[in-house]
């Protein structure tokens, strides 16, 4: 009616759900991002809670857009008002399986829904199922989702499931008899109102998806009191928005003003009753800077039960060197080799002249994971006090679960002013997405640069923390405009080069070791380098004879060195596999510290080792080649030019990788970030400035693992 009139192409404020008309509020933005997250984890139940008309099925339909079908088959239920029977013959027409319904046993039809699960699994995909309105299910019918989530092939789970109510389903998954299935939630969300600046975004946003040209404009005053009439939910600014149209074009209005809100929002009341239309007091929106992340709106971690309680205090490992002050609490996240030196570098830039702050280095695992980090004393200083969490049992989820738990309890004691992600596991990201819940900053060192394609986990997560960060600390200009065509705002992007270079920079000036070894074997600067190792989870020792003979062949007339540890060395010698090596012309050191690697790596060509390697992020930031043992033969098609998959069958090293020059700028990254990192923490509206507002829909990444 109103749109021809308006010169709309579609009505802008349709209530049913359209997710082309998503809003990227920020509490919708982070949710979306959060989901992604737990999408990629595979398994488990994803939680979304929120008040009627809040965006839950908008929010989860764009999520599900974003899905590849060719990997993941989904299904969505609606009626909800269903036993635990009537729940697997739902689920059964949802994903179109032939059955009879009413016709089959309890145990025909969880037959048959496993018989369906295995046949995706045999075709490569995975069964994802949205439980829409859940907290009508009855308490058989959830524990019978969390039955059907043991479903397994091969240790891979054959079903996900999302869980979309209202907000007391949150309180039914609470109770005693669910405490099984709390541990199994991956992402958890609640959604909130709008505020009153997203509120005034959000109705342009759907006006100029349709074509908006101004025609009917909106007063500034009309905003707010849209905000105080709806609340600031969207489904009940859908509706007052929709009416306001309709109005304008029968009183042949070309604006809409103040009065003209109070007058049709108080029709409305009469019709609707209070409960569809609530005059809310109208409260300006705070100043970004200020305002504090409402406790109910994310909540990325599971939800353990009392008996997954660990004891927070004797998990906790303290190294503290020296006792540095300063008004401002820096805590940096590590979980690796790698980002432990970062870590170390920016620690040291940190503490260091008037402005010092104070750095608290957390482990997300154990110090023992990290090496003998004592023997990096020579390349860089230590952090003056790292903590390390110490989590090291159970399955993933018990694991993120434990480690978001003690992370907390350091959040309480240090109240960080800001935290720095370094590393990109699932139990980090989770660290960091509750420390942004509770309203402390993150900020990204190395943002931009995501891994290739071939490590769909750490790619998902580098994305998840890029888009949460209030600051990020590009590597290059290229990196930079990787995140400003992904949405993100350029005065959010700083362009600092790459702190693992400067990491690289300081072991090759102290690696008198490293230049020793290479001089031993006589290498030079064009030399491919060995670090595939057995254990561990990596390479099995029955595949040694044949990575042997492969690196034989593909060497051809270049110098190679394999850094082996001594389980490596064992199962190489228990083989007898030292004479081929010898006779290959392939030299064999045992150095297993990691800041000793880093002189040898910077001068080799190629890097031929397993995705798990600590030195594969290193690589990739000098501009390496970078070569994955393929040990199964089945690894999929790989279209970066800096890394390839080399099966144990290969007989040459593939197209050869184009010299990069990989040099920071002057001054290096660490104190360049140093530098910027204190002047933020020291100005509160610069703060303001830089937080994510998430106002672009966020475009996700459509990577699965």
């Amino acid at each position: 009616m109103f749109e021809t009139h308006f010169g709309f192409s579609a009505p802008p404020f349709q209530l049913n759900p359209d997710p082309t008309f998503y809003f990227g509020s920020k509490g919708h933005s982070n949710a979306l991002a959060y989901l992604q997250y737990g999408v990629h984890q595979a398994e488990g139940f994803i939680v979304v809670t929120g008040d009627i008309g809040a965006g839950k099925t908008t929010l989860v339909r764009t999520l599900l857009e974003g899905l590849d079908s060719t990997q993941v088959k989904a299904a969505q239920i609606a009626s909800t008002q269903l036993d635990a029977t009537g729940l697997l013959q739902a689920m059964l027409t949802a994903f179109g399986v032939p059955h009879q319904p009413g016709a089959q046993s309890k145990a025909s039809l969880i037959s048959t829904l496993e018989a369906f699960f295995m046949t995706l699994a045999i075709k490569n995909k995975r069964a994802l199922l949205v439980v829409d309105e859940a907290q009508n299910l009855s308490m058989d019918a959830i524990e019978e989702l969390r039955m059907l989530s043991n479903f397994q092939l091969r240790k891979q789970a054959l079903l996900q499931s999302f869980l979309v109510g209202q907000p007391e389903l949150r309180g039914m998954l609470e109770s005693q008899r669910l405490e099984q299935l709390r541990q199994r939630v991956i992402a958890s969300c609640h959604l909130g109102p709008l505020d009153l600046d997203e509120t005034r975004r959000y109705i342009e946003h759907r006006l100029n998806r349709v074509g908006w040209k101004g025609n009917p404009s909106f007063e500034d005053a009309a905003f707010p009191r849209i905000h105080q009439a709806t609340g600031g939910i969207p489904r009940r600014i859908n509706l007052l928005c929709n009416r306001l149209l309709l109005s304008a074009f029968l009183e042949n209005l070309n604006r809409i003003d103040e009065d003209h809100i109070v007058r049709i929002a108080r029709e409305l009341r009469d019709e609707v009753g209070e409960t569809t239309v609530a005059m809310a007091p109208v409260r300006p929106a705070e100043p970004r800077a200020q305002r504090v992340a409402e406790p109910r709106t994310v909540v990325p971690v599971p939800m353990p039960g009392p008996a997954e309680q660990p004891e927070r205090s004797l998990a906790l490992h303290r190294i503290a060197r020296l006792d540095v002050q300063g008004e401002r609490t820096v805590m940096c996240l590590v979980d690796s080799p790698a980002s432990y030196f970062k870590a170390a570098l920016l620690a040291s830039a940190l503490e260091q002249g008037e402005s010092a702050c104070r750095v608290v280095v957390v482990g997300c695992r154990t110090a023992q994971q990290l090496g003998p980090v004592e023997n990096y004393a020579e390349a860089v200083d230590l952090p003056s006090l790292e903590v390390h969490l110490g989590v090291q049992s159970g399955g993933a989820a018990r694991r993120t679960a434990d480690s978001v738990l003690r992370f907390e309890t350091l959040l309480d004691e240090f109240d960080p002013d800001a935290v720095v992600p370094l590393g990109l596991s699932d139990d980090l990201v989770s660290c960091v997405m509750l420390a942004i819940r509770r309203g402390i900053p993150s900020l990204r060192v190395d943002a931009g640069s995501l891994p290739p394609e071939s490590f769909p986990g750490p790619r998902i997560n580098a994305d998840v923390l890029d888009r949460l960060s209030s600051v990020l600390y590009a590597p290059t200009r290229v990196a930079s405009l990787a995140l400003a065509q992904s949405g993100v705002p350029a005065h959010r992007i700083q362009v600092v080069g790459s702190v693992l270079l400067d990491g690289v920079a300081a072991a090759q000036t102290a690696g008198t070791l490293a230049n020793a070894l290479m001089a031993h074997h006589g290498l030079g600067s064009d030399f491919i380098l060995v670090t595939s190792r057995v254990g561990e989870g990596r390479l099995a020792a029955a595949s040694l004879s044949k990575l042997v003979l492969m690196l034989s062949r593909v060497r051809g007339e270049r110098s190679m060195l394999w850094l082996v540890c001594g389980e490596t060395q064992s199962a190489l010698r228990a083989q007898g596999l030292g004479t081929v090596l010898s006779r290959s012309g392939i030299a064999l050191a045992s150095l297993p510290v990691f800041s000793a690697k880093l002189p040898i790596l910077e001068r080799a060509s190629h890097l031929v080792t397993d995705a798990q390697d600590d030195l594969v992020e290193v690589a990739f930031a000098l501009g390496k080649k970078v070569l994955l043992v393929d040990e199964e033969g089945q690894a999929p098609m790989v279209t970066d030019p800096a890394m390839a998959w080399l099966p144990l069958n290969a007989t040459d090293l593939g197209p050869a990788q184009p010299p990069r020059d990989a040099r920071n700028p002057d001054g290096g990254a660490a104190p360049a970030v140093a530098r910027h990192l204190r002047g933020w923490l020291a100005d509160p509206a610069g703060q303001a400035s830089l937080r994510p507002e998430g106002a672009p829909a966020a475009r996700l990444l459509s990577e699965r693992a």
